[in-house]
């Protein structure tokens, strides 16, 4: 039986994580979320003052997505 030898080969690099999604991102994405849920509660109940609340709160989780993408998409 022969011997192979396998050195010529190139070596593997590690690949980079397409799914490497900062944890900011994801509390990010969880509020946006939660936020937008309580939103459509609080306005469905009548709650106007909470759902405005929870409107903005969903709309600056939006804000700070992008603004982490914008700041992270050439790493």
């Amino acid at each position: 039986m022969a011997d192979y030898q396998l050195s010529n080969l190139p070596e593997e690099t590690p690949a980079k994580s397409t799914s490497s999604m900062s944890m900011t991102a994801i509390v990010l994405w969880i509020l946006v979320a939660l936020s937008a849920v309580a939103n459509a509660f609080f306005q469905a109940t009548g709650h106007i003052i909470l759902g405005v609340i929870m409107g903005l709160l969903t709309a600056t989780c939006i804000v700070l997505l992008v603004r982490d993408y914008l700041k992270n998409r050439n790493r």
